[in-house]
């Protein structure tokens, strides 16, 4: 049950992005016929991803993906020589 407006989606215990990157790895692994071998990289890579988060923040990934491929996200933020923000 979330406490606040701006938790993070969750699926049971845990967070929709670490359920997400667990399922990919084992619906990989399952397509090979190496299933124990996805679950197992799935929960490593799930255990990176989440060590990495908690110390880069949230909107990480938004702002690797923006620096390095131009995608432009953040449409409704106002372009930084701007001072004042209506809105």
């Amino acid at each position: 049950m979330p406490q606040g407006l701006d938790d993070p989606p969750r699926f049971l215990l845990w967070s929709a992005d670490l359920v997400f990157i667990v399922l990919v790895f084992v619906f990989c692994g399952a397509f090979v016929n190496y299933v124990t071998a996805g679950s197992i990289l799935g929960f490593v890579a799930a255990f990176a991803w989440h060590r990495l988060s908690a110390v880069e923040g949230r909107g990480f990934v938004a702002a690797i993906l923006f620096w390095t491929t131009g995608l432009n996200s953040f449409v409704r933020t106002p372009s930084s020589h701007l001072r004042n923000f209506v809105g």
